[in-house]
């Protein structure tokens, strides 16, 4: 017999294969529950409805993503704003699985499954940075008086800005990158080139 536990990342697995395969709302319960070769009352002993399981998918698939970040996030061996690059590359999904989903993501028949994503970012994300920043301003590398709020401005316009997060190929997207880092040292009131846009690249 399968330990409730196993069970529900069983049925989690099969719900992010279904929703990455075929969109959230594309996906019924029906097909979740028949994927799983479960009954639907086990279904509903885990989950009250659809976009619960969604939004443990992507916590599940999100704390994966931010421990690596968060790891570096507390390295203070490391100067803040060598942190703050090392959580921005070990957020940055490039792999061509990663780019797979996030296609999908992005899709017009995941707008619920998007809107949660970046709802999940700015939660998680924003503070671990906000603190890195904190921390570069008491260094000296960056000055801004509203860290929460540039941080949450960055991870706004690098998620509608970078929509699909392929690595630039163009002159043109070049550029927009260039542009990304140089307003990201605005916000941060940091000195060029504390912050070196190719590493995010590399």
């Amino acid at each position: 017999m399968m330990d409730p536990k196993d069970r529900k990342q069983m049925i989690l697995d099969v719900a992010e294969a279904l929703f990455y395969d075929q969109g959230y709302e594309g996906t019924s319960t029906q097909e979740i529950i028949k994927k799983s070769k479960i009954a639907r009352g086990t279904l509903y002993y885990y989950f009250d409805k659809k976009e619960d399981i969604l939004d443990a998918v992507i916590d599940r698939k999100g704390k994966k993503v931010f421990a690596r970040a968060q790891a570096l996030a507390k390295d203070k061996d490391l100067p803040a704003r060598d942190r703050l690059i090392a959580c921005l590359l070990a957020l940055h999904q490039d792999s061509k699985s990663g780019q797979e989903e996030l296609d999908q993501v992005h899709a017009p028949q995941n707008a619920l499954m998007h809107q949660k994503i970046q709802a999940y970012i700015l939660d998680h994300a924003g503070p671990l940075l906000s603190q890195i920043v904190e921390d570069g301003v008491q260094e000296g590398d960056f000055s801004s008086p509203y860290p929460k709020e540039a941080v949450n401005m960055i991870l706004i316009y690098a998620n509608e800005g970078f929509d699909h997060g392929k690595d630039p190929s163009s002159q043109e997207d070049l550029e927009k990158f260039e542009a990304f880092f140089y307003h990201i040292h605005l916000l941060l009131g940091a000195q060029k080139p504390i912050l070196n846009f190719k590493e995010i690249l590399d």
